[in-house]
């Protein structure tokens, strides 16, 4: 699929600019964006109502969109950290010794310089997988939310994609919204289909789950259970629910995301 070519080819060039910048240019730029990234997520929680009050598109939008702005401004604050940092401490060359042949010439220590490249590459591939990821994300949860209503618009659904399938595992964001998505088709089946209806009727467990407050403000809202059962939205992708306030404050609420995860799994 286009993700995984894509992928593919960045973590290529990625790989190659690390073994040409060696592993000591290239781990700060890595540990920089890394740390960059996650305090950007952490703070996006907190921003994203404030940020969804602007765009009245909800708050998992206003989250990718808090990440989107803060990541590069911390990126490059903790470069320019970095540098000041570097730039007082001390230089460490005046003991350094140049090893020469007998005609005046530096001699090269190659193992050293190829441990370098390699440990440069790597570092750069973790760079690269650490960017391409985090991109990814913003996209998935901004382009469907903004650009997508009611079953038409723009999406970014590649079903196949071994990339998206391993970033939906991992990211606890895009994990929450495959949770929720399926939490709200087994509250569905519950309502309409006869034999998920009498499995529920066993289970002690998830009748008392399915009575607390978390999971009665779902069941009012017909139109977000009926559009995440839907064979062209919520069956086929969870982003595509995304265009739903209802659904995104359900992801974005630690409670009611943990009551449907947890009644999913009693139902399965």
């Amino acid at each position: 699929m286009l993700a995984d070519i894509v992928c593919a080819l960045w973590l290529v060039m990625s790989l190659v600019l690390g073994w040409k910048r060696k592993f000591k240019l290239e781990a700060p730029t890595f540990v920089i964006l890394t740390i960059s990234y996650i305090l950007a997520r952490i703070a996006s929680i907190y921003l994203a109502h404030i940020v969804d009050g602007v765009m009245k598109k909800g708050p998992l939008t206003g989250a990718a969109v808090a990440t989107l702005l803060l990541w590069p401004v911390l990126y490059y604050t903790l470069q320019y950290v970095w540098k000041q940092l570097r730039s007082k401490l001390p230089a460490g060359e005046a003991g350094i010794r140049i090893s020469v042949d007998a005609d005046g010439n530096p001699l090269i220590n190659r193992s050293s310089l190829l441990g370098k490249s390699i440990g440069g590459a790597i570092v750069g591939l973790g760079r690269g997988i650490i960017l391409y990821a985090g991109v990814l994300y913003i996209l998935l949860l901004i382009i469907p939310s903004t650009m997508y209503k009611d079953g038409r618009g723009t999406v970014i659904v590649h079903p196949k994609s071994v990339t998206l399938k391993l970033l939906r595992q991992l990211d606890p964001i895009l994990l929450r919204m495959e949770q929720v998505t399926r939490g709200l088709q087994t509250i569905r089946g519950i309502q309409t289909r006869v034999k998920i209806r009498r499995k529920y009727r066993k289970s002690k467990q998830a009748q008392a789950l399915y009575r607390s407050p978390e999971i009665k403000r779902i069941r009012k809202k017909r139109k977000l259970l009926r559009r995440a059962n839907s064979k062209r939205q919520g069956r086929r992708d969870s982003t595509l629910l995304l265009w739903l306030k209802s659904y995104q404050h359900a992801v974005f609420d630690t409670k009611t995301a943990t009551a449907l995860h947890k009644l999913q799994t009693l139902m399965k």
